[in-house]
C-alpha cells in the first residue's frame, strides 16, 4: 500500500473560494517545463536514493559497531536538518516513547537521544542519564563548524577524555569531505567518519547517512525506507501530472499562497507523525522563505509553516482556523490502521449522552475527529487536504519524505526562488561568533557596538 492524498476540500464546489478545476488544469500545463527540467537533472536528494552508496555506507557503519546493540544509548548531536529527520524517523517508526521501553522492548537496540539545542538544562539533563562507557555519539554537521554542534561535541569530548573513553570506539563524525574543524579533528584523532554528499543540504538529507545511521540504531528497515522514497520518485515520473502527488500538492499550495493564504498548517492526527510535521516546517520555511528571487529581484516570499497535533490542538488552534483570518490551508496526516487497538469498555451505559462510545476504539475516535475537523473547516471556507497512511511503516514514511522534498523544489520553482540555500541565517551565525569573542569575526564587532548603543539593557 501507499499514501493516499485526498484533495476534495481544495477544489470547488466542495469548498467556497476553492480552486477551480479547469483553471487548475491550465496552470498544470504551465508546470510541465519545470517538471521536465527536474526530471532531466535530478537533485542530490533524489540521486542518493537512486544510488546505493549512502545506504551501504550507513549499513557498513552500523555493522562495524555491532548495530550499536552493545550500547545502551545512541546520541545524535546536530541541529536543524542534521536532527529533525532523525527525530522524524525515530518517532514515526520506533515511536516517541522508544526511550521508555525496556532493552527487550527495543529488541536490543539502544535508546536514541537527539541533542539539537544548546539550552544547558536540556543538554545537561540528557548527559546526566548517560553512562559514557555504554554510549555512542553521532556528531553531525555538514559544514563541520556549526557552532551549536561543535559546542556540544566539545562538552562530550571533554567528558570522554576525563573518563578515558576512546572516541574511536564511541563516536562517529558525519560531515562534508571538505568541511572544517570536525573533519580535521576526526582525521587527527582517528574518529570514524561518514561523508554527506556535497549536493545534499541538511534539510534534504534524511535519506542520506545523516538520517540512515540513527535509523539503523533503532532497528529501522532502511531498505524499505529507501523503497518508499523510490516509489514516490517513480510516481513523480508519471506522464499524467494529475496522478503525481508532489506536483499536485506543490501547485495547490502555490495557488493558494498566491491568493493570500500564506499560512500552511500540517496537523498530524498521530503522535508518531507529529515529528514529520516538524520536519516539514523546516523544509518549507528554510527552502521557500526568500528575500530575492533567482534573478536577484527583491520579492520577500514564502509561506509560514505551522505544526499541530490532532486531536490535542482542536482545543487550542481550530477556533482560530475556523473563525479567524482566512489566510490558512491545512494538511492533515492520519493513520487508517493504528498499531494498537484501545477499545472503550461497555461501562456507564445507563448514561445516554456517551453510550455511543461504548465498544468503539480510540483509533475510530481520533479518525472521526479528523474527518469532522476537515469537514468543519471546509464548511467555514478553509481549504484542507488529507494524507492517509494505511499504517505507519518505513515504506510510507520514505514516500512521505521524497514526496515533500520534490514538492518543495517544485514550489520553489513556481515562486522563482532557490530552494537549496538559506542566506537569511548567515548574519545571525556570524554575529553569534562575534559576541562569543571570535577574532575571525571582528568585522562584526563594530556593527554590534553600533546596535548595542541603541539597545535598552
Amino acid at each position: 500500500m501507499s499514501l493516499k492524498f485526498d484533495m476534495t476540500f481544495f477544489f470547488r464546489p466542495n469548498i467556497e473560494n476553492g480552486l477551480d478545476e479547469k483553471s487548475f488544469e491550465r496552470e498544470l500545463e504551465g508546470v510541465k517545463e519545470l517538471v521536465e527540467n527536474l526530471r532531466k537533472e535530478p537533485p542530490g536528494f533524489v540521486r542518493i536514493v537512486l544510488e546505493d552508496s549512502q545506504l551501504m555506507n550507513a549499513k557498513k557503519m552500523a555493522k562495524r559497531f555491532g548495530h550499536f546493540k552493545d550500547f545502551d544509548d545512541f546520541v545524535v548531536v546536530g541541529i536543524g536538518g542534521s536532527a529533525l529527520g532523525n527525530k522524524a524517523v525515530r518517532d514515526a517508526i520506533c515511536g516517541p516513547e522508544w526511550n521508555d521501553e525496556t532493552k527487550e522492548g527495543r529488541r536490543g537496540f539502544p535508546r536514541i537521544h537527539i541533542i539539537d539545542n544548546v539550552d544547558p538544562d536540556f543538554v545537561g539533563s540528557i548527559m546526566e542519564k548517560l553512562n559514557f562507557r555504554k554510549t555512542f555519539f553521532n556528531v553531525i554537521s555538514k559544514s563541520g563548524k556549526t557552532v551549536e554542534t561543535v559546542a556540544v561535541y566539545m562538552i562530550v569530548r571533554g567528558i570522554m577524555d576525563s573518563l578515558g573513553v576512546d572516541p574511536r570506539e564511541h563516536m562517529l563524525i558525519t560531515t562534508d569531505p571538505d568541511a572544517e574543524f570536525l573533519r580535521e579533528v576526526a582525521e587527527s584523532d582517528g574518529i570514524p567518519t561518514l561523508y554527506i554528499p556535497k549536493d545534499v543540504g541538511g534539510r534534504f538529507s534524511v535519506l542520506s547517512v545523516v538520517g540512515l545511521v540513527s535509523a539503523e540504531a533503532g532497528g529501522v528497515n532502511t531498505e524499505e525506507l529507501r523503497g518508499g522514497a523510490l516509489k514516490a520518485y517513480d510516481d513523480f515520473l508519471k506522464n499524467d501530472l494529475k496522478e503525481n502527488h508532489a506536483i499536485m500538492t506543490a501547485l495547490s499550495y502555490y495557488l493558494f499562497y498566491r491568493t493570500g493564504k500564506n499560512v500552511n498548517v500540517m496537523m498530524a492526527y498521530s503522535n508518531r507523525l507529529l515529528s514529520l510535521a516538524e520536519w516539514f516546517r523546516q523544509l518549507l520555511a528554510e527552502s521557500l522563505g526568500k528575500k530575492f528571487d533567482t534573478n536577484g529581484n527583491k520579492v520577500e516570499v514564502g509561506p509560514t509553516p505551522v505544526m499541530a497535533l490532532g486531536a490535542t490542538d482542536q482545543h487550542s488552534q481550530i477556533q482560530l482556523y475556523n473563525e479567524g483570518p482566512k489566510d490558512k490551508i491545512i494538511t492533515f496526516l492520519r493513520v487508517d490502521k493504528h498499531e494498537r487497538c484501545m477499545k472503550i469498555p461497555r461501562i456507564h451505559e445507563n448514561f445516554q449522552d456517551m453510550v455511543h462510545l461504548c465498544g468503539k476504539t480510540l483509533g475510530e475516535l481520533i479518525n472521526a475527529e479528523q474527518k469532522a475537523t476537515s469537514i468543519s473547516l471546509a464548511l467555514n471556507g478553509v481549504p484542507n487536504m488529507t494524507i492517509s497512511f494505511d499504517e505507519i511503516n518505513e515504506k510510507n514514511v520514505g514516500e512521505f519524505f521524497m514526496t515533500y522534498e520534490l514538492m518543495t523544489v517544485i514550489m520553489g520553482g513556481l515562486l522563482g526562488v532557490n530552494p537549496f540555500d538559506q542566506p537569511g541565517v548567515e548574519m545571525g551565525k556570524k554575529l553569534t561568533h562575534a559576541i562569543m569573542g571570535s577574532k575571525a569575526h571582528k568585522d562584526y564587532l563594530d556593527m554590534l557596538r553600533k546596535v548595542s548603543k541603541r539597545m535598552l539593557i
